[in-house]
């Protein structure tokens, strides 16, 4: 086992939709396969019931590496959308994910994408010993998260922001992840080396240590579904910036990928590289 290119650890989920469809969903399956559509190897790290193991049907059809945990439980989510907006009951949580449970052999990784979806990650441990050579980006949603007594998701503190970004080297996260508090926001900024902030069709803004270096226009889209666009914007931009060091670039490159991800839905709106680079605004 050769280490990957880009390592994903957080949960594949059991989408449950209206009409009673079902969807694998989850940061881990969608910034993995934009990764692999972009020509570089993904990993994912994630924890299923066995009974669900075919919800990795599409990562691993698109050759992507996975690691599955045994669990009791699927991580579940029941999905009702609004348009852009989206309410979503939590119905099961599997497993806790810890550094350990990354095969000796990927720790070697040149990016480590820490992606909870309902704060399946260990959140105190030390993920940069794990892996001592990676780019280590967060996206926090999942530690965003609490639910009521029937499940429903609602926006809550992000009690450990300090040690985790402390030892991060980038942070990518939206205003939607704090219910658009942007008092909360800036906290959270503030604590990173580098952050980027999305705010979908008013582009991506940059910060160092909180400090705003500037706005990067979105590119123009046409939107049938907006799941996972976070996860596919932070996987290009992450693929682009240790590509090539410039983070501006990177935006861009992560705005035509994600562009080309609200086109379809589900998965199938990642795009390859070349029609992403093709798509990219000009700087």
């Amino acid at each position: 086992m050769q280490a990957p290119e880009y390592l994903v650890v957080g949960h594949v989920t059991k989408d449950l939709l209206a009409g009673g469809a079902i969807r694998a969903g989850g940061t881990a399956l969608y910034a993995g396969l934009t990764v692999q559509e972009l020509g570089a190897q993904a990993a994912i790290v994630t924890a299923l019931a066995p009974a669900d193991q075919d919800l990795l049907a599409p990562a691993q059809a698109a050759g992507i590496l996975c690691h599955v945990l045994p669990s009791s439980e699927t991580t579940t989510y029941a999905i009702t959308y609004h348009g852009e907006a989206r309410d979503m009951h939590l119905a099961g949580r599997a497993t806790l994910l810890t550094p350990a449970d990354i095969p000796a052999a990927w720790r070697d990784t040149p990016i480590l994408h820490l992606g909870p979806v309902a704060a399946e990650l260990d959140a105190t441990a030390d993920w940069n010993a794990c892996c001592p050579n990676a780019l280590v980006a967060v996206t926090p949603q999942g530690w965003l998260r609490t639910f009521d007594a029937a499940g429903l998701m609602s926006p809550a503190p992000w009690t450990t922001a300090r040690s985790l970004l402390d030892r991060a080297d980038v942070l990518v996260m939206s205003g939607e992840d704090v219910g658009n508090d942007q008092e909360a926001l800036m906290h959270y900024v503030g604590m990173a080396r580098l952050a980027v902030v999305t705010a979908g069709a008013d582009g991506a803004t940059l910060y160092e240590r909180g400090r705003a270096l500037g706005t990067v226009p979105s590119c123009q889209a046409a939107p049938v579904d907006f799941t996972g666009a976070g996860d596919v914007f932070t996987a290009a931009f992450l693929v682009g910036y240790r590509e090539s060091g410039d983070m501006w670039r990177a935006v861009a490159f992560a705005h035509a990928a994600a562009a080309f991800a609200i086109e379809g839905m589900g998965t199938a709106g990642i795009a390859t590289r070349p029609r992403v680079e093709a798509r990219m605004a000009p700087r």
